[in-house]
């Protein structure tokens, strides 16, 4: 006999997905989530990632502020938009490997790419290959 167990979550009703994160569901976009700067850093801690808070960072590209989170050598933006339709709108055109729009050269710091899942942008900048998969899998819970 074989026995299945399904856990289902409902945004909005409380519900804590199963990597710990309670998603919110927001008001204006039925069914879309909306994660936060904690979730992010929830995300993060989860997979033994221990970020610390480096300040506010713009990117002129993009319509919000960001949020700083630095690791040894490693430097993420996290770009919190209203809903998903917003940071799609942002980040549709971008060049997730050359993160800029294509009118546009910038110069970074380090090797960046981009992840976006729901309604975060967060650039990783780094030049630990296996650590930047390993955000982009964190974050979008690959």
């Amino acid at each position: 006999m074989v026995v299945a167990l399904v856990v289902m979550g409902i945004p909005g009703c409380g519900s804590t997905s199963l990597d710990g994160v309670t998603p919110k569901t927001h008001l204006g976009s039925p069914g879309s989530i909306q994660l936060t700067l904690a979730d992010v850093r929830t995300r993060l801690r989860s997979a033994g990632l221990e970020p610390q808070a480096g300040g506010q960072v713009e990117q002129s590209f993009l319509k919000v502020p960001g949020t700083l989170l630095r690791f040894p050598e490693t430097e993420l933006q996290v770009f919190i938009y209203p809903d998903p339709a917003a940071r799609a709108g942002d980040t549709a055109t971008l060049d997730p490997v050359k993160v800029a729009p294509p009118t546009m050269r910038v110069t970074w710091i380090m090797p960046a790419s981009l992840v976006t899942v729901e309604n975060v942008a967060v650039i990783v900048l780094t030049r630990d290959e296996a650590l930047r998969a390993r955000i982009r899998d964190v974050l979008t819970g690959r």
